[in-house]
């Protein structure tokens, strides 16, 4: 398995800056490097104690806009002399006052050897000094304080041998014979003591360990994202795929080893200047985290994609919604052929109940005629005609009679579809009281007993609910058994609709008959045991579907009857 380069521990440098770290605090005094133009190019120490106030040595800065004032003259003359190479190395020792203190300090500088095509580069080291004769003569430790910069010059082959050591520890911290490597410790030994020594000794197994947890790291996150739904990929800000689950390479027809180190564009063309690949650029400039569905057209596929911002790249989540998006569009037009049809339906509804309410009030007109020459002819020649005379007028107007009820009872159940009264607040106790008060005389006649439990009040048409409530209760009185009547209002309230019941204890309903006493002129009796058209409990079923409820029934021949209708409550 290929090992990944950690790019910083936990400190913030890596490997190979935290050894160099070390090496420099293996020198004792502060110094400064600086260029040709006095530019601070490096800061080892603590040397703010030499600036002057409210100043700060700091990188790029000029070193003489920073400096102490007493110490200005001696660093610019310092420097110049090692630029007009006069001298490899100069020292000057200074008697200074520092706030009402006097202190004497040693300036030794030298010119850095370099490449030839590269700018010379000066120390500059600040040394504070008992007395003035606490050092005489050149400084003979001026060699160690110079000692990490002398390594620093290219044609130094014992730097080269340490770069190429500590650029190996960088590549792979896991070289077994690291900690063993004689090249780099007899290196390393030449520019540190024996306690550098042992911090970097400690460094580099702290990197060991520190490696070890991030590849591990790396391992478990290779599990999970390779266990998710999405395909996951990666993008450095060059578009080089690092990382890609095995869900995202099928997504995209390839293999994982064929995306991971390949540029994105260059495997798929036809993306660039695509939705996702406008995106992507927005998400790697802006930082902001992106969230959408699109048509890949090139590929004829829907893709959803979720785009985060990394440091140096982005990562997506993606996923294929292809079918779900043919099932939605699918669906969306066979939704709009629905409408289409119900809206049709519901025109052609219109017109058939215009058309029953228009036919039926026409056919009065000749009907009333037809009934009233036969009961004329009937009175002028009562008793001049024979029996089987007689007999026919009979039935002649009996069936106009008939006829007529039908085209009434047709007229109430065209009404119902027509009616457009806005609902209102009824009160159902009121709706049931006047209805029993129509049929007061019958009840008293049949010593029925009505039982009435606490109603609400509904959103209805009040009309309607008066037709609906005489409905039942004139059924319930009609189709009584030998017992005397007994009928039961009630209700119960329900989430989003209230239940009504009426129970009676009449001669009950066969239960293969439940559905058709709903049907409009359908019968299950004959004219002579009981009269009626067959179009009440048409009606009353045509009021509930208005009021956006059901009615059905339970009962069993012999044994009365339990209707129940159910209303909306939320009827605008």
């Amino acid at each position: 398995m290929q090992r990944s380069i950690p790019a910083k521990l936990e400190s913030g440098f890596s490997i190979s800056g935290r050894i160099k770290e070390t090496l420099y605090h293996s020198f004792e005094h502060p110094y400064i490097v600086v260029d040709h133009l006095f530019e601070i190019k490096e800061i080892s120490g603590d040397v703010s104690q030499f600036a002057a106030d409210n100043s700060f040595f700091k990188v790029s800065e000029n070193v003489l806009n920073v400096v102490h004032h007493l110490l200005h003259a001696s660093v610019r003359m310092l420097i110049e002399d090692l630029k007009n190479g006069k001298h490899e190395s100069k020292t000057k020792i200074l008697r200074v006052e520092f706030d009402d203190k006097t202190l004497w300090l040693r300036i030794a500088t030298k010119a850095l050897i370099r490449a030839e095509d590269q700018p010379a580069l000066y120390l500059i080291i600040f040394e504070e000094l008992e007395t003035e004769n606490s050092l005489s003569g050149q400084p003979s430790d001026l060699s160690d304080y110079l000692k990490y910069h002398y390594l620093l010059q290219k044609r130094n082959p014992d730097l080269q041998s340490l770069n190429a050591n500590l650029k190996a520890i960088e590549t792979d911290i896991y070289a077994e014979n690291l900690l063993e490597n004689s090249d780099l410790w007899g290196n390393i030994g030449k520019f540190c003591d024996a306690d550098s020594k042992e911090k970097i000794k400690k460094l580099l197994n702290e990197a060991h360990l520190s490696k070890k947890l991030a590849e591990e790291s790396q391992v478990f996150l290779k599990d999970i994202l390779d266990s998710i739904s999405d395909g996951y990929v990666s993008l450095d800000k060059d578009w080089i795929c690092t990382f890609a689950n095995e869900k995202g390479a099928l997504l995209v027809g390839k293999k994982t080893e064929e995306l991971v180190g390949k540029r994105i564009w260059d495997l798929f063309p036809e993306g660039i200047d695509q939705p996702f690949y406008l995106n992507y650029e927005k998400v790697m400039k802006d930082k902001i985290p992106v969230v959408l569905t699109e048509y890949f057209a090139p590929w004829d596929r829907w893709y959803e994609n979720r785009i985060y911002p990394l440091k140096d790249g982005i990562s997506i989540f993606f996923s294929d919604l292809t079918q779900r998006k043919k099932s939605e569009i699918l669906l969306k037009e066979l939704n709009e052929k629905l409408e289409k049809r119900a809206a049709e339906l519901a025109s052609s509804n219109a017109e058939l109940e215009q058309f029953a309410y228009v036919a039926s009030h026409d056919l009065q007109e000749p009907l009333r005629m037809v009934n009233s020459f036969l009961q004329l002819l009937n009175k002028k020649y009562s008793g001049q005609l024979d029996e089987q005379a007689e007999k026919y007028i009979h039935f002649a107007v009996d069936g106009a009679q008939r006829m007529n009820q039908l085209i009434l009872d047709l007229l109430e159940y065209s009404r119902v579809g027509l009616n457009r009264d806005t609902f209102k607040a009824v009160d159902m106790n009121d709706i049931v009281a006047r209805s029993l008060t129509i049929f007061k005389e019958r009840i008293e006649e049949d010593e029925a007993t009505v039982i009435v439990e606490q109603l609400p009040v509904i959103r209805a048409n009040k009309m309607q609910m008066e037709q609906l409530i005489q409905n039942l209760i004139g059924n319930a009185l009609k189709y009584r058994s030998e017992y005397k009547p007994e009928l039961h209002f009630e209700v119960k309230e329900e989430d989003k609709y209230w239940k009504f019941s009426l129970k009676d204890n009449g001669i009950g309903i066969d239960p293969r008959f439940f559905r058709k006493i709903f049907t409009i002129f359908q019968r299950l009796h004959n004219k002579k045991e009981y009269s009626g058209t067959g179009v009440g409990l048409a009606i009353c079923n045509k009021i509930i579907e208005k009021h956006g409820g059901k009615m059905w029934v339970e009962s069993e021949a012999g044994a009365g009857s339990k209707f129940f209708f159910t209303i909306s409550r939320h009827l605008e």
